[in-house]
């Protein structure tokens, strides 16, 4: 994607962050024009609302946008958002964004594409873009990127420091050169060779007794969407199925609990709907905890 002489909106950019200095190496280096939100106004001050940042946007009308994961969850239940997004090019980086969210993006015929990379990393991958239905892949750019299959056939990855790409931070070694394993796992495309998607955080996966890995953050994320759940986590570490802990919020009664539990199998059920990468739960092992029972 050439992004020379593009409007670019950066509105929900954090200054503070890497990826900030990134886009400001690459504006001058890449030729493309940076909208953001005014810094005499307070109310752009960091962190501004999701309103805030949309609202601009549609002022400054950008031909591609970079919004985080939890803008795009939050813009993508209103039509009219969703709508706006589909007249620009969408790139989102940092947290895997929620699948149910990406869906609604692209059933409105949102042009979405994914980033990579880290702090320690830098920017590891060219903006492009395989189609609706691979909007997750991206391709790495750098030599200096190296993938290792494992066991299950999903990749971790390692970025060698070279004399001429020197990393300032180096956490293992790859062919006897140190370099940085950024913890995720990747997997990569099926036909396409080259294109890895996140899969999760290494450290996040849980290992059932069969051996099968479960990677537990589509349906932990699904569910910290609702407004009446405080927190998810998925269990079964060693065990021989997973089971899910739920943590709602405090007040509802006995009948409001009842409902909930309903929209959450609903939920639970639609998530794994044509989906058979992830591992199924029954009712058995969906805990819903009384807030009475959480510690502070």
């Amino acid at each position: 994607m050439h992004l020379a002489g593009q409007l670019v909106g950066l509105q929900s950019l954090e200054p503070f962050h890497s990826l900030g200095l990134c886009f400001l190496n690459w504006l001058a280096h890449a030729g493309f024009v940076m909208a953001l939100l005014d810094p005499g106004d307070s109310a752009s001050l960091i962190p501004a609302g999701p309103d805030i940042i949309f609202n601009n946007l549609k002022q400054t009308s950008p031909s591609v946008i970079y919004a985080s994961a939890y803008l795009l969850e939050v813009w993508s239940e209103d039509p009219n958002k969703r709508d706006f997004l589909k007249s620009t090019v969408v790139i989102t980086a940092g947290r895997v964004l929620n699948k149910s969210c990406a869906k609604k993006l692209l059933d409105s015929n949102v042009q979405l594409t994914s980033g990579y990379g880290s702090t320690e990393s830098g920017s590891i991958s060219i903006i492009s873009s395989l189609g609706a239905q691979d909007w997750d892949y991206f391709c790495p750019c750098l030599p200096e990127v190296k993938f290792v299959q494992r066991d299950d056939g999903l990749y971790s990855m390692t970025v060698v420091s070279t004399p001429s790409r020197k990393l300032p931070v180096c956490n293992t070694m790859y062919n006897g050169k140190p370099g940085y394993d950024l913890g995720d796992l990747f997997r990569e495309h099926a036909v396409k060779k080259g294109y890895f998607s996140v899969v999760g955080r290494s450290g996040d996966q849980i290992m059932l007794s069969t051996g099968e890995m479960v990677d537990p953050t589509v349906i932990e994320s699904m569910l910290c969407q609702m407004p009446q759940v405080d927190n998810a986590m998925m269990i079964g570490n060693g065990r021989p199925s997973v089971g899910i802990i739920i943590q709602v919020a405090h007040g509802p009664d006995i009948e409001q609990r009842k409902i909930i539990w309903d929209h959450i199998w609903q939920l639970i059920k639609a998530a794994y709907q044509g989906n058979t990468t992830l591992t199924k739960l029954s009712t058995e092992m969906v805990d819903m905890s009384a807030p009475e029972r959480c510690c502070e």
